[in-house]
Order: C-alpha cells, then structure tokens, then sequence
C-alpha cells in the first residue's frame, strides 16, 4: 500500500512539472519582450499556472501535431491511473513510453516560447494595445517615462543632464520597468561651447536620475545636420 502510494505521489509530481514548466516559460519570455513591472513570486506562479493550462489543454486538444496517436494513448493511461488508482500494472506501461513523455514535454516548452513570442509581437501593435487599454482602462506602459523612452529607441537623442552638459547619441538601451534608471546612448558626443567632441568609448551608459531633458532627433539625418552646424573636434 505504502510502493502505490509513492507511485501516485511521483506521478502526481511529474504532473505537476509537466504542467508549470512551460506557463513558466511563457511568461518569463513575454516579460522579456514586453515591459514589465515588479511581480510577487506568487503572482508569478499564479501566471505560470494559467498560461500552463491554457497551453496543455491546447495540446491535448490539437490533432495537428507529431507522434498524436502516442500522445492519445499516454493521456488514457493517465486518466486511467486517476481513475483506478489501486491498478499496479499501468505505471509500467506508462513507464515504458517514458522516451515519448520526454519528446512531448520538450513540444511543451517549444509551444510556449513560441506562443509567447507570437504573443508579444501581437501585444506590442498599436491597435491591440489600444483595444486593450479601453477595455481594462490601462496604459501598456506603466509610466510617461516607460513610453517616451520606449518610443525614443533607436532614434538619435540629445541629452541635457542636471550639471548642464549635453550629449548626443542613439538611444539602444531604455528601462524596461519602473525600477530601471538606466539608458544607454551610442556613438555618443559631448556638446561644449558649440561643438562636438567625440567619445572614446561607442556607448554611454547614464543614470537617467541625473537627466533634466531628452529631446528626440526622429532622423539619422538631422543628426548629420546637428553635426554639421556645430564643429566637430576629435
């Protein structure tokens, strides 16, 4: 009595594994993506424990996929357990296909950080946000900064920080959550008296506590234009 209930507690475990690992996957690539905000450990369980079901019962439910007929059979053999828990002879055979439950949790994580990279690039477009935010009445973004910093990547940006001294560059590093006060700025030059004096470093790292202004130059060529009005000196 005591082996049978080891076996149903091991089997409860894997079960447990199999459906968490890929909601946890999910949502620790859709919080890579998009911007993010700090979360409690339980909110994120609560999380991963959604996206897992929704993804598990997407895969048991999909035909269109390798090795279906496996997939049906180990799925009986399961349910089967649950319903006769006292029967000693199916946790061999679910043994026995053991390899097929290694190929079918890999599939599970592979689907996950697909669906949530197709996820995050839908989640992203202007028009589901705007949908999204008249719905639940809230920004994607958790602040004015988050967006202005968020909208401003790739574009060349010129910087007048607290001291009074100005940088330019392209923004390539923005926070991506309200605890992040860091930007990065490449190809940066430093404005004085009129003119532009080149770094040596290709990347300026900055505390965005210390900036007093960002203004966006939208084009690269207003930026050779900038350059072109101020002395460059080396």
């Amino acid at each position: 009595m005591k082996d049978e209930k080891m076996e149903l507690f091991s089997l409860n475990t894997l079960l447990i594994v199999l459906l968490y690992a890929p909601g946890y996957i999910f949502i620790q690539t859709v919080d890579y993506f998009l911007l993010k905000r700090e979360k409690s450990q339980f909110e994120k369980t609560i999380q991963g424990l959604l996206a897992s079901a929704v993804i598990f019962v997407v895969f048991i439910l999909c035909d269109f996929q390798i090795l279906n007929t496996e997939k049906k059979a180990i799925i009986n053999l399961f349910l089967l357990k649950i319903k006769h828990p006292e029967n000693v002879y199916i946790i061999p055979v679910i043994i026995e296909k053991f390899k097929y439950l290694g190929i079918f949790f890999l599939l599970l994580c592979l689907y996950s950080f697909v669906l949530a990279c197709i996820y995050s690039i839908i989640r992203k477009t202007a028009f589901v946000s705007n949908i999204i935010q008249k719905i639940t009445q809230r920004d994607y973004f958790q602040s004015v900064g988050l967006r202005f910093y968020s909208e401003a990547m790739n574009k060349v940006v010129i910087i007048t920080m607290n001291n009074e001294s100005k940088y330019l560059g392209s923004l390539i590093g923005a926070p991506d959550h309200e605890n992040d006060k860091k930007i990065i700025i490449y190809d940066p030059y430093v404005i004085e008296n009129a003119k532009l004096v080149k770094l040596r470093s290709d990347r300026l790292l900055i505390d965005t506590n210390n900036v007093r202004l960002l203004e966006v130059v939208f084009e690269e060529e207003e930026k050779c234009q900038t350059k072109k009005k101020l002395k460059t000196s080396v």
